[in-house]
């Protein structure tokens, strides 16, 4: 198990999520060079300023999900916002799980979908093919 922490909210009683992301990457990078010891599972997530092409192949190749991409400057927002990007090395959606349809025969028919977009969550339509009764 390894833990990779790449933001601080909050520490020992301060609030940190009305500060920079760069001033929060420097409080955790800090608080985890001196608190945790040498065989920790916590690790520090470094701050990048720039990813090329190349690098992002690399961690892809590597197994990685991806890389978030955060304005240096941004305060943090819960949610999604216009501050973070998400840059995946599977170039597939991400779907809700909103509902399901019934069915006589088996616990449902289908799941019901949707997705987020600039306006909020919206109806994406249904999958069935795939699911088991488990």
């Amino acid at each position: 198990f390894s833990f990779q922490a790449f933001d601080l909210l909050a520490q020992a009683g301060r609030a940190w999520r009305r500060e920079p992301l760069h001033a929060r990457k420097a409080a955790l990078a800090a608080l985890l060079a001196t608190d945790a010891p040498p065989d920790t599972c916590l690790h520090y997530s470094a701050h990048v300023e720039a990813i090329d092409a190349a690098a992002l192949d690399a961690l892809c190749v590597d197994g990685f999900e991806g890389v978030i991409a955060k304005r240096a400057d941004a305060l943090y927002r819960s949610g999604r916002g216009h501050s973070w990007l998400k840059i995946k090395c599977r170039h597939d959606e991400e779907y809700v799980i909103g509902g399901y349809t019934p069915s006589a025969r088996r616990p449902f028919a289908s799941v019901l979908l949707g997705r987020y977009d600039e306006t909020g969550l919206r109806y994406a339509g249904r999958a069935g093919s795939g699911l088991a009764d488990e």
